[in-house]
């Protein structure tokens, strides 16, 4: 919505149709302000594409993984290109990526991993950590 003094706010509007006792239309309805919302989502998309291109140019890729299921949580889209995994193929399964490190690697890779899947701390919704 374009403000008198040249400002733009972002509303959210639901509304319904309703007939009144009397036969008439009457339209009954709630505007929302969401003007902050916006703006936050454009400068997390700002954030993101400033992270991914960063990560492009110094050829580093980042993902997330969470211990307890062994599922990969995130994964860049440099993380792809970097460990030659097809960006259109899905994430791949913890598996598969385990595969990618070097065979000399793997054995003490997977101590450590199961050392820190021992001992992680873990930060639940609420940031409030707490040993597994």
């Amino acid at each position: 919505m374009l403000m008198p003094d040249g400002s733009v706010k972002h509303v959210h509007v639901l509304a319904r149709a309703l007939e009144s006792s009397s036969g008439n239309l009457e339209f009954v309805g709630a505007v929302t302000d969401v003007t902050a919302a916006k703006q936050a989502e454009e400068t997390l998309r700002e954030s993101a594409a400033y992270l991914a291109e960063a990560q492009r140019l110094s050829r580093t890729g980042s993902w997330a993984w969470t211990p307890a299921t062994g599922d990969i949580r995130y994964w860049s889209e440099e993380c792809y290109r970097v460990l030659g995994f097809d960006p259109y193929g899905g994430q791949p399964r913890f598996e598969t990526f385990f595969q990618r490190i070097h065979p000399d690697d793997q054995a003490g890779t997977r101590e450590k991993l199961a050392f820190f899947r021992s001992r992680c701390l873990l930060c639940g919704n609420d940031g409030k950590t707490f040993r597994r």
